[in-house]
């Protein structure tokens, strides 16, 4: 009974970090420093938006505007992602069938 609740708190615990990393704009991220501190500008791309943090404190963030014009490599991963999280639905008998159609 005790391994069963740690598994399942584990794969409770796995399950959150998938869509809190699915979630963050923070999979690549850049930084421009010019010569002077004011105009440092950090730059963070995610799945799903685009931010950038100025340092004069304003955080910008941007969804994209069009799925396709991202590079191929957020595209499968947006993709990879998506079902990873929807996935877990799919354990109900009655829904299975459904699931099968929506991935196939």
């Amino acid at each position: 009974m005790a391994v069963q609740l740690l598994g399942f708190f584990l794969g409770l615990l796995g399950f959150a970090g998938t869509v809190v990393a699915t979630v963050l704009p923070h999979w690549r991220s850049t930084a421009y420093v010019g010569s002077n501190i004011i105009t440092a500008t950090a730059y963070m791309k995610g799945l799903w938006m685009e931010c950038v943090w100025h340092s004069t404190g304003i955080y910008q963030c941007e969804l994209y505007r069009s799925l396709l014009a991202l590079p191929r490599d957020l595209q499968v991963l947006q993709v990879h992602l998506s079902v990873l999280i929807e996935s877990p639905l799919c354990y109900n008998e009655k829904s299975q069938s459904v699931c099968m159609c929506l991935f196939q």
